[in-house]
């Protein structure tokens, strides 16, 4: 049986840094993907042949070099059986107190940026007619509260994503959840 692969963006710390640790240790061949070069070696303190691959990649670039990305881990490993769109931020404050910039930007990260890394990984995924994807979204994705709306907001796009995406691709027996 071939070892599956797991692609995770946003693990140079928090839940990605934890998630990936945690799944190469328990055998999966994990690709990681960091924004800066300093965090490159997050894991280099764990053993060569359990650490995850970790790559420079901000889900805010253009679609064109997210896809030549991830299609280099498909030349290495022909398949990507799982992604966890986990990179993201919150933006907190009353909502009349941000700019149009900053609320594209957190939009462009939370809701943006997985759409770029799932249409990057479902051709793979369709090809072999398998895969999960899992977005990492947040209960203020179903739920907000004052100071919280503009993160709410994205959150609860990526939840509508989600929630279509798992209808639409159960045809090709791919999985769409979310973690909140």
């Amino acid at each position: 049986m071939t070892q599956k692969t797991i692609l995770i963006t946003g693990v140079s710390s928090g839940f990605g840094f934890h998630t990936a640790k945690l799944l190469a240790l328990s055998g999966y061949q994990v690709y990681g993907t960091v924004r800066k070069k300093d965090d490159l070696k997050i894991f280099s303190k764990l053993p060569k042949e359990i650490r995850p691959k970790t790559m420079i990649l901000d889900v805010t670039w253009s679609q064109e070099k997210i896809s030549q990305i991830v299609n280099k881990i498909i030349k290495q490993t022909s398949h990507i059986d799982c992604l966890i769109n986990n990179a993201g931020y919150g933006h907190m404050g009353c909502i009349g107190s941000f700019t149009i910039e900053e609320v594209r930007q957190q939009f462009d990260v939370n809701l943006f940026g997985a759409f770029k890394m799932i249409f990057a990984t479902l051709p793979i995924m369709r090809k072999h007619q398998q895969g999960l994807i899992i977005n990492v979204s947040s209960i203020s994705g179903f739920v907000t509260t004052a100071f919280y709306g503009i993160y709410s907001s994205s959150k609860f796009a990526l939840e509508a994503l989600t929630q279509s995406l798992r209808v639409e691709e159960s045809i090709f027996n791919i999985n769409a959840v979310s973690i909140n």
